[in-house]
């Protein structure tokens, strides 16, 4: 879901500045086999989905679609692209193979959205991360990056580059923040990956947190770990002063409308982690496009960004320093995140125009 809120809002400043925008998903299974079609999500930006295959559980079947999926977008390629012409990639290491060998032979110039060095997170073999360097470093002509840690490591060429953390939007007039109770709400929203440990960091905090607050968590992830959640919050919610709920999955306006009405955000993740010098939260941009403050740990692309002076960095990694951050929060103090949401916008929008697309 960030990433799909991420690539709308670049699409939306792509429109901004003059380019129209075909998006091409590379989507091909569904629970039922679907027709291809093409949306129009606005006046200049459109999503061509190819037909789907209805999934089966078969690794034969999975094994197939990887190969239908490569072949069906090189094809794509080749014959709906001319030479010279703009492409704008989102860094996949299932399609990187059929891209590079499709840019060779039609010469289309590549933009190359580089979220993060998936290897970082899972690193498959010592030859995928090689495959995966190689590509991220050669085969681009430009880039898009959400942090400059990850821009040093990659782009050593210095091709032209522009900075994004994250989908800069933002609503000047949200409405008040207010729980019915007057309790103070800190939100939780993303992954529930026991690796990335945000989870796991927001539960235990809230122990040290007494009734006047309400940890409220949004995402999903297997209905195992769902599961898990659900049996945490009632164990504890026995037994625990602050509130913990889980409101499932929300997107959009929901999405944001529901962050309008928290007080306080959490990027709890384990800072000891790899692909943390190379990844961007994007739950801090939402965070702060919905005018909540940020309790995050001071990471290297948190505190070399934009950001640093308006989030709140707590010291120690540990259940108790995270509480300390949130309660030492003075609300009444003037705040207006959505500000400089707008200001990273207008700083991305000359971004864009630099690279001349």
């Amino acid at each position: 879901m960030a990433s799909a809120n991420k690539v709308r809002y670049i699409c939306s400043a792509l429109n901004r500045i003059g380019i129209d925008v075909e998006i091409i998903s590379c989507s091909m299974t569904a629970p039922t086999a679907i027709p291809a079609t093409v949306e129009q999500l606005s006046e200049h930006t459109s999503v061509r989905y190819f037909r789907t295959a209805a999934e089966k559980d078969s690794k034969l079947f999975k094994l197939w679609q990887i190969i239908r999926r490569n072949l069906t977008l090189f094809f794509y390629l080749l014959f709906h692209t001319k030479r010279g012409e703009t492409v704008a990639v989102y860094h996949s290491l299932i399609n990187m193979r059929c891209i590079s060998l499709a840019k060779k032979i039609k010469g289309f110039r590549l933009l190359l959205e580089a979220e993060e060095i998936y290897n970082n997170v899972y690193e498959h073999s010592k030859a995928s991360r090689k495959t995966e360097m190689r590509f991220l470093k050669s085969c681009a002509d430009m880039y898009l990056f959400p942090t400059n840690v990850l821009a040093e490591k990659i782009n050593t060429s210095k091709k032209p580059q522009a900075i994004v953390y994250g989908a800069y939007e933002f609503d000047r007039i949200a409405p008040a923040k207010r729980d019915p109770d007057g309790r103070i709400r800190v939100a939780y929203t993303g992954s529930f990956d026991p690796n990335k440990g945000g989870l796991a960091g927001a539960l235990e905090a809230a122990k040290y947190l007494d009734e006047r607050y309400c940890l409220c968590i949004l995402g999903t992830d297997t209905p195992e770990r769902v599961a898990a959640l659900d049996q945490y919050i009632e164990e504890h919610s026995r037994k625990d002063a602050c509130e913990i709920r889980y409101d499932g999955v929300k997107k959009g306006k929901d999405y944001t409308d529901y962050l309008s009405n928290c007080d306080v955000g959490l990027s709890t993740q384990n800072p000891d982690a790899s692909f943390n010098d190379t990844s961007f939260p994007s739950k801090v941009i939402s965070y702060l496009s919905c005018n909540l403050r940020v309790v995050a740990y001071p990471i290297r692309v948190l505190t070399d960004s934009e950001l640093n002076d308006t989030l709140i960095f707590y010291g120690e990694n540990t259940p108790a320093s995270i509480a300390d951050a949130i309660k030492g929060i003075d609300f009444t103090a003037p705040y207006d995140g959505a500000s400089l949401i707008a200001s990273l916008d207008a700083s991305f929008k000359k971004q864009l125009e630099a690279l001349r697309i």
